[in-house]
């Protein structure tokens, strides 16, 4: 009855902040213990609400990755890291509404999902001993990503909400400098943020 009375989310642009931890499922990580390949990442977008069904926004973001060397023929694994700065472009569809019989526009907490293309664009790194690298290509390079989540969103008042992010991220297989065959590096990440809409 309270969600009934409240106005319509405002539509239009909104800028948000964000940051979290992600798990680097990339080549040999499994091979380390799950809290070896936790870091974080923060990340800055602007939005546009075109409806209250459909939005979109563009981020841009900062990340540290774990990856592993090959540990092929009972080689050694060794950790090593690389920090992205990736840029991405977001469908984004409002679930609450799209999913709610009288197609509701005033909902205090709404459940969105997304799909993303992107650019990410990693530094070298660091290098593992050579003697213990097998099969480690050495070169991170610029690579296309693809990623789908959803997001959870609280409406404090008609400017400001807070955000529960969380997403799957697929990098083209260069991207932390491992080419072992795979189409995708896989990233699983989870964020909280805080939007502005204006």
């Amino acid at each position: 009855a309270v969600a009934q009375e409240r106005e319509e989310n405002r539509l239009g642009w909104n800028i948000a902040l964000q940051g979290g931890a992600h798990y680097s499922a990339f080549e040999n990580t499994k091979h380390a213990s799950f809290g070896d390949a936790v870091n974080g990442h923060v990340g800055l977008s602007v939005g546009y609400d075109f409806s209250h069904a459909i939005g979109a926004r563009a981020e841009l973001s900062y990340g540290r990755n774990i990856s592993g060397t090959n540990t092929e023929l009972g080689r050694k694994l060794v950790l090593y890291h690389c920090e992205d700065v990736s840029l991405f472009a977001d469908a984004i569809f409002n679930l609450s509404h799209l999913l709610s019989k009288d197609r509701r526009n005033n909902f205090m907490i709404e459940a969105k999902g997304y799909v993303g293309l992107g650019l990410a664009m990693p530094n070298e790194g660091t290098d593992p001993n050579v003697e213990l690298n097998y099969k480690y290509a050495g070169k991170t390079s610029t690579v296309a990503a693809v990623r789908v989540g959803a997001i959870g969103e609280w409406h404090l008042d008609s400017n400001w909400s807070f955000l529960l992010d969380g997403c799957v991220t697929g990098y083209g297989d260069k991207f932390n400098g491992v080419d072992a065959g795979r189409p995708l590096d896989v990233r699983l990440g989870l964020s909280f943020g805080v939007k502005y809409h204006f």
